[in-house]
């Protein structure tokens, strides 16, 4: 399993206040049926905060899916590319990652 054993996080301003700042990381946004988004970050809460608050450009998509929560794993800088293909090959996502040019099947 790409993401460690953990709790599953509302997609809120709640839960994404309670990450650090500048951790880099893969993380996941999910309804209650599929993975919506899957992405890398060098800053996993600056990121997720940017998906919730319409301040990304898969906005749109993921907010049309109806986002319940995310999961996340922090991963070095220089390992992001790898772990994201990873997640990305096991995970069918909705929308496309920033990092990727074709959509996920």
């Amino acid at each position: 399993m790409p993401f460690p054993k953990q709790q599953k996080h509302d997609f809120t301003n709640a839960t994404l206040s309670t990450l650090h700042t500048d951790q880099s990381g893969i993380y996941g946004i999910f309804n209650h049926t599929c993975c919506i988004y899957i992405a890398m970050a060098e800053d996993i809460r600056e990121s997720l905060l940017q998906h919730l608050n319409g301040q990304s450009s898969q906005f749109a998509c993921i907010s049309e899916n109806d986002p319940q929560y995310w999961l996340a794993s922090i991963v070095h800088k220089t390992l992001l590319s790898f772990w994201e293909k990873i997640l990305l090959a096991k995970y069918s996502s909705v929308c496309v990652s920033q990092s990727t040019s074709k959509r996920v099947p």
